[in-house]
Formats: C-alpha cells, structure tokens, sequence
C-alpha cells in the first residue's frame, strides 16, 4: 500500500489540478478581502472592511468544509476510473482495499495541505488589509473547522467511492447532495412529528452545523464553544468515516471493470 501512496503523491504533485485548486481558493479569499478593503477606503461608513466580518462568513457557513472535501476529491483523485489507471491498478495485483484505503490516506494528506495554504492566505490577507484583527473570530473559526474535519473527511471517502462506481460527475452530485443535504433535511422534518427521528437528524452535520451554529457580527453561539457541542462533531464525524469508509470499501470490492 506504501508503494501505492507514493505513486498518488507523484502523480498529484506532477500534475497542474492540485495547484490551480489551490491558487483558485487562494485567490478567492484574497479577491474577497481585497475587495473589502478597497470598498473601506472608497465608501463612507462602510462596516464590513474588519477581520472579524471576513472570517465569521466562513464560521457561519462551515458545512463549505465538507463540500470543499468532495470538490477537491473530486478534482484530484476520481479520474482513475476514467482513464483506466484503477483497472491496471488492479491488473497489477494491488488489492481494491490497499487501492481504496491508500487513495483515501492520500486524498486526506493534499487536501489538509490545500486547507492549510489557504487559511494562511485568508487570515493573513484579512489581517494585513482589514480593520480591528482580533483573537475571537480567528479562534472560532479554527474551532469550527476542527470539528467538521471528521465531517469533511466523510464527504471525502464517500466522493471517492463514488468516482470508482461512476465516470461522470452528474450521479456523483446528486448522491452526494441525497446523502448529505436532502436526507438530513427530510428527516429533520419527520422529526417536527417523531422524537426519534428527530434524534437521529441531530445528529447529522447539515442539521446540527445549519441550526446549532449562530453568528452575527457581535455574539457567537455555536456549538463547538461546549465541549458536550465539540463531542457531537467529532463523534458525528468518526461514524461518517467509519460508515463511509466500509461502504466504499465494499462496494469496492463488488464492482466490476
């Protein structure tokens, strides 16, 4: 499997994806503070050139954290079903479990490498251009993505299984939508009328980080700020892993090339 790593990490370091995702992000959150910045010089009582307003609209929309994991998956790692290489990786004699799990580790390692570069860039950008930096919003938006990285990583696997099923993108969205927007939403609202399945949709991150996350340009209430809160994503997200992962590695293991 080591060997097997190392030739996704040479072949994603080689190719131009990987960095142009990361200068597209990159550039996104630098254009965003940039344009904040400029528009505080330019306009009159212009209330949104702070630090805190750039990084609170991350914090407050922190489901784009499990959405980014299957972009990037999806954009690195789900055209070996297209142009064959998982076929002649298993033609070679790699097992589907080596070949699974060895793409999951790898996809994993880029994409905290991509989150690290351009969290670098979006509070460094926001700290050098923006008005009044302070610790508050920086601390809750690091917290906030400490606990959807589990989450983030369930998206993650289960975008990677799904590039090994299909080779177009258009099933792949709309499974990933079904699974981690309109099934937490459908159960959300059975939970108006049963207490169980209300339970059971609490604890699914559309739902939790949608309505257990609140921030406003003076106050914070979200739910990472308790440890029983900060608990309930990190369990959360080990289940999704664990699901996700013994669902690809089975479905992997039964599929046809």
């Amino acid at each position: 499997m080591m060997n097997y790593i190392k030739s996704e990490c040479y072949r994603v370091v080689h190719t131009k994806t990987f960095y142009i995702v990361m200068a597209v992000l990159s550039g996104l959150v630098l254009l965003m503070n940039t344009v904040n910045s400029i528009s505080g010089h330019l306009i009159p009582d212009f209330r949104y050139d702070t630090f805190r307003f750039s990084l609170n609209s991350f914090t407050s929309f922190i489901m784009l954290m499990l959405a980014m994991g299957a972009v990037v998956s999806s954009l690195l790692f789900i055209d070996d079903r297209k142009n064959g290489a998982l076929e002649q990786a298993v033609a070679y004699g790699i097992s589907r479990e080596k070949i699974f799990i060895g793409k999951c580790i790898t996809a994993f390692g880029f994409s905290l490498v991509i989150l690290l570069e351009v969290l670098i860039v979006y509070v460094g950008s926001a700290f050098i251009l923006l008005r009044n930096p302070e610790w508050q919003p920086l601390k809750e938006m690091l917290l906030g993505i400490a606990a959807a990285l589990p989450s983030a990583a369930g998206s993650l696997i289960f975008t990677l299984t799904l590039g090994s099923l299909y080779k177009k993108e258009t099933p792949i969205i709309l499974w990933w939508s079904v699974v981690f927007c309109i099934i937490p939403m459908v159960l959300a609202l059975i939970g108006l009328q049963v207490e169980a399945v209300a339970e059971i949709a609490s604890w699914m991150p559309y739902n939790y980080f949608n309505r257990e996350v609140r921030v406003t340009y003076s106050d914070y209430q979200c739910l990472w700020d308790t440890a029983a809160g900060m608990a309930k994503c990190l369990i959360s997200g080990g289940i999704g892993m664990g699901v996700f992962t013994v669902f690809g590695w089975w479905k992997l293991r039964r599929q046809e090339f």
